[in-house]
């Protein structure tokens, strides 16, 4: 079994590297990734790790990116994790991440819903939290109890088995009550930047993008579709690797774990996904000379 996309503690995820490679060993992974949002912090710490349990580790991250006003998540596998180039870069996204939370908790407030970023942060040890991290918060603040915009996600009701997932998909997607947009950083570009720091961009859990949308980001350089996703249903699934087929792309497989605190739905691992995945991507891996 594989997993080519969990976070860690350098973005939104609730566990730190060695716990994830514990878990990992436990469940009989093979290969991982650490695909943090905007930071490759802890990549170095994966690769240690990776020699010490004995698991196969390849360096990623999952980029932010806009697309005429849709959130696409683009990975990013094998880059040159350590270019100072590379982290100036990720930082700027990371800033305008950060814009981005603060936006949000003032469209939430528009709501009568209270959130504190200072909170979050606290929380995040100061990084931009993420829209799948607002709804714990939500229900932990006395100020909102009893409101009834956040019933649906209270434990015992059918949104509540979604989690943070399904108040982000209510609030924060294109159209959503609270949606805002991460500007300055488009999908396009940063195809380009990715390929520039030896990497190969992968399109993130694509699930029922309009098939246009995706088409439009494969003619840009996207290199594969992330095919196997915890997100996806076996008619998506099936969808995605007859898009990969028909335009030689790579396929990878991650199920997004950040773990329960933030996805209670999604589990570690991607038990259907192909173990070529892996020769595959090194096979389409840039080889480059120093960037810096």
């Amino acid at each position: 079994m594989i997993d080519l996309h969990i976070h860690t503690d350098a973005s939104d995820g609730q566990y730190t590297p060695r716990r994830i490679f514990e878990m990992a060993k436990e469940q009989g992974i093979s290969w991982l990734a650490f695909a943090d949002h905007n930071s490759v912090a802890n990549v170095k710490a994966g690769g240690e790790l990776s020699r010490i349990f004995g698991i196969g580790f390849i360096p990623a991250v999952e980029v932010n990116t806009n697309l005429a006003g849709k959130d696409i998540h683009v990975l990013a596998y094998h880059l040159r994790h350590d270019s100072d180039r590379l982290s100036r870069w990720l930082g700027e996204i990371r800033d305008a991440k950060m814009e981005q939370a603060r936006l949000r908790v003032a469209k939430l407030a528009d709501l009568g819903l209270r959130v504190e970023m200072d909170r979050m942060l606290a929380q995040t040890g100061g990084l931009p939290p993420t829209g799948g991290m607002f709804l714990p918060f939500l229900l932990e603040e006395p100020a909102n109890d009893g409101h009834p915009l956040l019933d649906p996600y209270r434990p015992g009701v059918s949104r509540e088995t979604e989690g943070p997932i399904g108040f982000y998909l209510d609030y924060f997607k294109e159209g959503k009550p609270a949606y805002v947009g991460i500007g300055g950083v488009g999908t396009f570009e940063a195809i380009d930047r990715i390929r520039e720091f030896a990497g190969t961009p992968i399109l993130a859990h694509p699930r029922d993008m309009p098939e246009k949308t995706i088409v439009d980001i494969i003619v840009n350089g996207i290199a594969g579709l992330e095919a196997y996703s915890s997100y996806h249903d076996q008619k998506q699934q099936e969808r995605h690797l007859e898009l990969a087929k028909r335009f030689d792309l790579v396929v990878t497989a991650g199920s997004d774990f950040h773990g329960p605190r933030y996805k209670p739905h999604v589990q570690l691992g991607v038990p259907d996904a192909d173990p070529d995945i892996i020769d595959r991507l090194e096979e389409v891996r840039i080889i480059s000379e120093d960037l810096d």
